[in-house]
């Protein structure tokens, strides 16, 4: 895969969907990024009827990798981040580690600022349901619930922090209170990536 031509491709993607109406953002991130990665795999030239034909019979050339124990199978769109950014199965497992469906957090944020903490708490949300679905995202709710509990919630200011600042960057639209879940911006993957990084270092 054309990793460097696939990362040109979501800043497009991302600049594109930044105009599309909230509603319709996700779906259009999707498809746009599908369409990118297969654009990306099989390096589609004009002549090449191999590479068109296999393309046209919808074979994939997603990126394999290998199980750790304490994680569920690694979906194709995760592998292909962990790819991009680096990671290894080994990484992720330092830092969560499922017991069935459940994600458990190894290795947590120290921070005394909620703010910060919020927003570490969204990069982590995103990457167990990343584990779990293949797809990099994070609810409102949850993030809310999970800041509750390890004691990190500034009630007063956390729909704000959603709307501005560092978050703001980290995701496709703004999460909203019984809403879907929104997905994290290329910057929001990188961004995922050396927080992991950090926490298991």
């Amino acid at each position: 895969m054309k990793f460097e031509k696939l990362k040109e491709s979501v800043e497009q993607i991302v600049e594109v969907v930044a105009k599309v109406p909230d509603p319709f953002k996700e779906r259009a991130f999707e498809l746009l990024l599908d369409a990118a990665i297969r654009e990306a795999s099989h390096g589609r030239v004009a002549g090449n009827e191999d590479r068109d034909n296999r393309s046209d019979r919808g074979e994939k050339h997603d990126v394999h990798i290998e199980n750790v124990d304490g994680l569920p199978e690694i979906k194709p769109r995760f592998a292909q981040f962990m790819k991009r950014t680096g990671l290894s199965a080994e990484d992720v497992a330092k830092v969560v580690e499922f017991d069935g469906d459940t994600p458990h957090f190894v290795r947590v944020p120290r921070t005394d600022k909620k703010a910060t903490a919020q927003a570490d708490w969204v990069l982590l949300l995103a990457l167990a349901e990343g584990l779990t679905t293949g797809v990099l995202s994070v609810k409102y709710d949850d993030i809310r619930a999970k800041c509750d509990a390890e004691g990190m919630l500034d009630t007063a200011n956390f729909a704000k922090h959603l709307r501005t600042g560092k978050i703001k960057s980290l995701l496709l639209g703004t999460p909203e209170s019984g809403g879907e879940a929104k997905r994290l911006t290329v910057h929001g993957e990188d961004e995922l990536a050396k927080l992991v990084k950090s926490l298991g270092s």
